[in-house]
């Protein structure tokens, strides 16, 4: 009998969203979701299964009035809480209410530059976006930036990292754009550029002594040393499920990949149908590597690096497509 019970929760709350950003993999969903009754139920049952954290994502969590009424419920049930946001919704009131409520935040900052935000995330945001980090830092907020790494900011990595410090983010993140949603092959970048990107933000790292975190990208331990990088892989995080706007447990929120259903299933019971199923646990203990992989030092932590990219591709058990090491760098 499974004894392993979830610890965390990545909720894509609602894929409604208050801009229309070209690389958005939210975009794949319909815009139907949870009624607020279903929510709460989901709240509920997370709860009562062990859930520990949870990170509410969209979407734009923000522009919905209702999501404070399943924060509420959560935090009184001592959940950790984290709100992903674009940053152009956030208001003084929101901000004094998460620097009250310990909210962590977790900030799109997918340009350093106003030219180049704004080419992402559209018109007259740029200032709404300095405005409110000078507020979260202000109101001493904890938070994180993240970039979606693309081909109209790769050239910003270093630029970011700066902008991140100094507006007092807790670390700088990176995640590449996947080819998904409404990414095309023209915003995606290619091996090439995330080998350069990763020598940049080594160095950075090194010279700002400011803490990295390199998302869906677990090959970079292959070429970054510094220790004020952190590299995250999904195929590591035995505690944690991931469900979409109606309730569906994804094998990986990129994919279309859908195991179970918190709302037909049950919280307890959509989490043991995701720990046993076939395809979930192969990938998390991968027992078959195909070169380069299978000659790679860090082959056993790596896994294969990120198999919801590869399965984009063409093939889910191929090595990731984006790492260097595979493309010859």
């Amino acid at each position: 009998m499974d004894i392993i019970k979830p610890k965390f929760l990545i909720w894509i709350f609602t894929p409604k969203c208050n801009l229309f950003c070209p690389h958005c993999y939210v975009a794949k969903f319909s815009l139907r979701e949870l009624s607020l009754e279903e929510k709460l139920k989901v709240a509920k049952q997370a709860v009562e299964c062990g859930i520990e954290r949870i990170n509410l994502t969209g979407g734009e969590v923000l522009i919905d009035e209702e999501v404070w009424k399943v924060i509420y419920y959560l935090l009184e049930n001592n959940v950790s809480l984290s709100i992903f946001t674009n940053g152009v919704a956030l208001t003084e009131q929101t901000i004094r209410k998460f620097q009250e409520l310990n909210i962590y935040i977790l900030l799109s900052v997918d340009g350093a530059k106003k030219q180049t935000y704004e080419l992402i995330r559209g018109k007259n945001n740029w200032e709404k976006l300095i405005l409110n980090m000078k507020r979260l830092k202000e109101s001493e907020v904890s938070f994180s930036t993240v970039m979606a790494i693309n081909s109209f900011n790769y050239k910003e990595v270093e630029d970011y990292i700066w902008l991140s410090r100094e507006f007092g983010a807790k670390n700088a993140c990176f995640i590449p754009v996947m080819l998904t949603g409404r990414a095309n092959k023209q915003i995606v970048i290619d091996s090439k550029i995330v080998f350069e990107v990763l020598k940049t933000i080594n160095k950075v790292a090194e010279d700002s002594k400011f803490q990295i975190s390199l998302w869906c990208m677990p090959f970079a331990e292959a070429f970054v040393s510094s220790e004020f990088i952190s590299i995250s892989n999904c195929r590591n995080w035995k505690y944690e499920i991931e469900i979409d706007p109606l309730g569906n447990v994804m094998l990986c929120d990129i994919l279309d990949i859908t195991i179970s259903n918190v709302i037909s299933d049950g919280f307890c019971e959509a989490w043991r149908k995701l720990r046993d199923n076939p395809l979930y646990k192969y990938l998390s203990n991968p027992t078959f590597f195909i070169e380069p992989c299978k000659s790679c030092s860090i082959r056993d932590r790596c896994k294969g690096g990120c198999y919801a990219r590869a399965g984009l591709f063409g093939n889910i058990y191929s090595p990731d497509p984006l790492c260097p090491t595979v493309n010859g760098f």
